[in-house]
């Protein structure tokens, strides 16, 4: 089975739109899906009765959360449907998203980069404005010569040009299973897997997105391992944005065996 639990859209960052991504998935021969863009289940939207020729699409949302000071991103599946009241935390999510980007865009200029927030829409396609935006228009403008030279000089989270979004983890992991989903922690970070894993568990965190393509074969098997060790879900997905250079993946490296636990969930 060919599966890829974390795949971005328009509706975020992501190059391609939600049917160009269901079509890639099909011709890729993937099995099944899921469309997980930063904070927003908006793609869902456009491919309501697409035809899928067999392929399952996992509803979701990568949801960005905070703990200790630090950018987590929780990535939330639902089963039955998306509720009005997750969609009211979205919403209220979506127009934080937009006063942090604004608040950034106030600190660049101390850096000598005018930018302004209607520029800035001319990059986002969708509902979900972020920085990968903001570093396209930096290097359309000519402030840098690349998108990583954007973030490595402006926008990564060290620096705190853009603030960080401040809810908590507990409250992402509640809104999910209020709605009835299964809250996996995204391409969780090395440097902090061991010592935020206690607090996310003791928050009801279901499990962790173990193999993707940030991972060594020797850290994804480490981290589901792990996830074995305390009885958690172990997930797959590339987090693939079709940026330039940046190749479909036909297949997320997995082992089946531990990752039908979760997929079982949603048949």
């Amino acid at each position: 089975m060919k599966i890829d639990l974390h795949l971005h859209t328009t509706y975020s960052d992501g190059v391609y739109s939600p049917e160009d991504v269901v079509k890639l998935s099909r011709d890729n021969g993937l099995d099944v899906i899921s469309l997980t863009d930063h904070d927003t289940t908006g793609a869902y939207q456009d491919i309501d009765g697409i035809e899928t020729n067999g392929l399952k699409i996992i509803r979701g949302a990568e949801i960005t959360a905070n703990h200790a000071g630090n950018e987590i991103h929780i990535l939330g599946y639902f089963k039955n449907g998306l509720s009005d009241r997750l969609q009211d935390f979205l919403n209220n999510t979506q127009a934080e998203r937009i006063s942090r980007i604004k608040e950034g865009l106030n600190n660049l200029r101390k850096h000598n980069i005018n930018l302004s927030y209607d520029e800035l829409n001319e990059f986002n396609k969708g509902e979900s404005v972020g920085r990968n935006h903001l570093a396209n228009l930096m290097v359309a403008r000519g402030y840098t010569t690349s998108v990583k030279e954007s973030f490595g000089l402006y926008l990564k989270d060290e620096l705190n040009i853009i603030p960080r979004l401040l809810t908590p983890v507990k409250e992402v992991v509640e809104i999910i299973h209020q709605n009835e989903g299964v809250a996996i922690w995204a391409h969780p970070p090395r440097k902090f897997f061991e010592g935020f894993l206690p607090a996310f568990i003791e928050c009801g965190l279901d499990g962790i997105e173990a193999f993707n393509y940030r991972k060594t074969t020797v850290f994804a098997h480490y981290y589901a391992d792990t996830a074995m060790k305390y009885n958690l879900l172990i997930s797959a997905g590339s987090d693939w944005h079709g940026f330039e250079g940046e190749i479909f993946p036909d297949k997320v490296f997995y082992q089946e065996e531990i990752t039908d636990k979760f997929i079982n969930l949603f048949n």
